[in-house]
């Protein structure tokens, strides 16, 4: 059993989106790196719907990549890290919610509840953070 952030948090909900798994290499370690990003739709009790980014990363990542799809029903076990800025084009703050992904497990495969409402794509969701 790994040791986990006291913070670990738990979620149920739908892969909405799944890319494609990228490699690179940390420049000062030489150490290759690993990373797997998806969107998870998640409907609460109250029917609101949210979208949830989740990230694995190195073997985690890798493992992923290969077993999970697009519309399985999965849990996932991870940090959540926040993010906040100021935009410069109209001055408002702006919040990024992000799951760093521990563990997960699938619980259905092609799970099919009700329609998602629709995904205003944001791949571009970083351009103003001034960081």
């Amino acid at each position: 059993m790994e040791n986990h952030p006291i913070n670990a948090f738990t979620m149920v909900g739908k892969v909405h989106k799944k890319q494609s798994l990228v490699t690179g290499l940390n420049t000062n370690s030489q150490k290759e790196w690993n990373k797997l990003e998806l969107l998870l739709f998640i409907e609460n009790e109250k029917q609101k719907h949210v979208y949830v980014p989740v990230t694995f990363w190195n073997d985690k990542a890798k493992i992923a990549e290969s077993s999970i799809k697009e519309n399985d029903l999965i849990a996932i076990k991870g940090q959540v890290v926040t993010k906040e800025w100021n935009n410069y084009k109209d001055g408002l703050k702006k919040y990024f919610i992000n799951l760093n992904a521990f563990e997960y497990e699938i619980l259905e495969t092609e799970f099919t509840p009700i329609d998602p409402p629709p995904y205003e794509d944001v791949t571009d969701w970083d351009a103003n953070i001034p960081f």
